[in-house]
């Protein structure tokens, strides 16, 4: 998954084949492969478990969010290639 921000500066989201995802669809298939709840991905994030519930149902994700979640993402992406190298 991939997240970037488009020419108006809002967030725009892309499954792992380069095709536009929805973004509560995203918000949703983030924290579910990383086996995250609510409350985990909030915590990450520094917003509310309420707030990513409300992505999840289509409210819409700034781009100051937009980008904490692109640094969860590559984050989590660095610790999987270092774990799967290590172990």
């Amino acid at each position: 998954m991939r997240i970037f921000l488009d020419d108006n500066g809002q967030p725009t989201f892309e499954d792992e084949f380069g095709q536009p995802m929805e973004p509560k669809a995203a918000v949703k298939l983030l924290r579910k492969q990383r086996e995250l709840t609510t409350a985990d991905l909030a915590f990450l994030a520094w917003v509310s478990p309420r707030t990513i519930e409300g992505w999840e149902q289509g409210r819409p994700i700034s781009p100051s969010c937009a980008r904490t979640l692109a640094t969860i993402i590559e984050k989590d992406q660095q610790l999987s290639f270092v774990g799967g190298v290590g172990g």
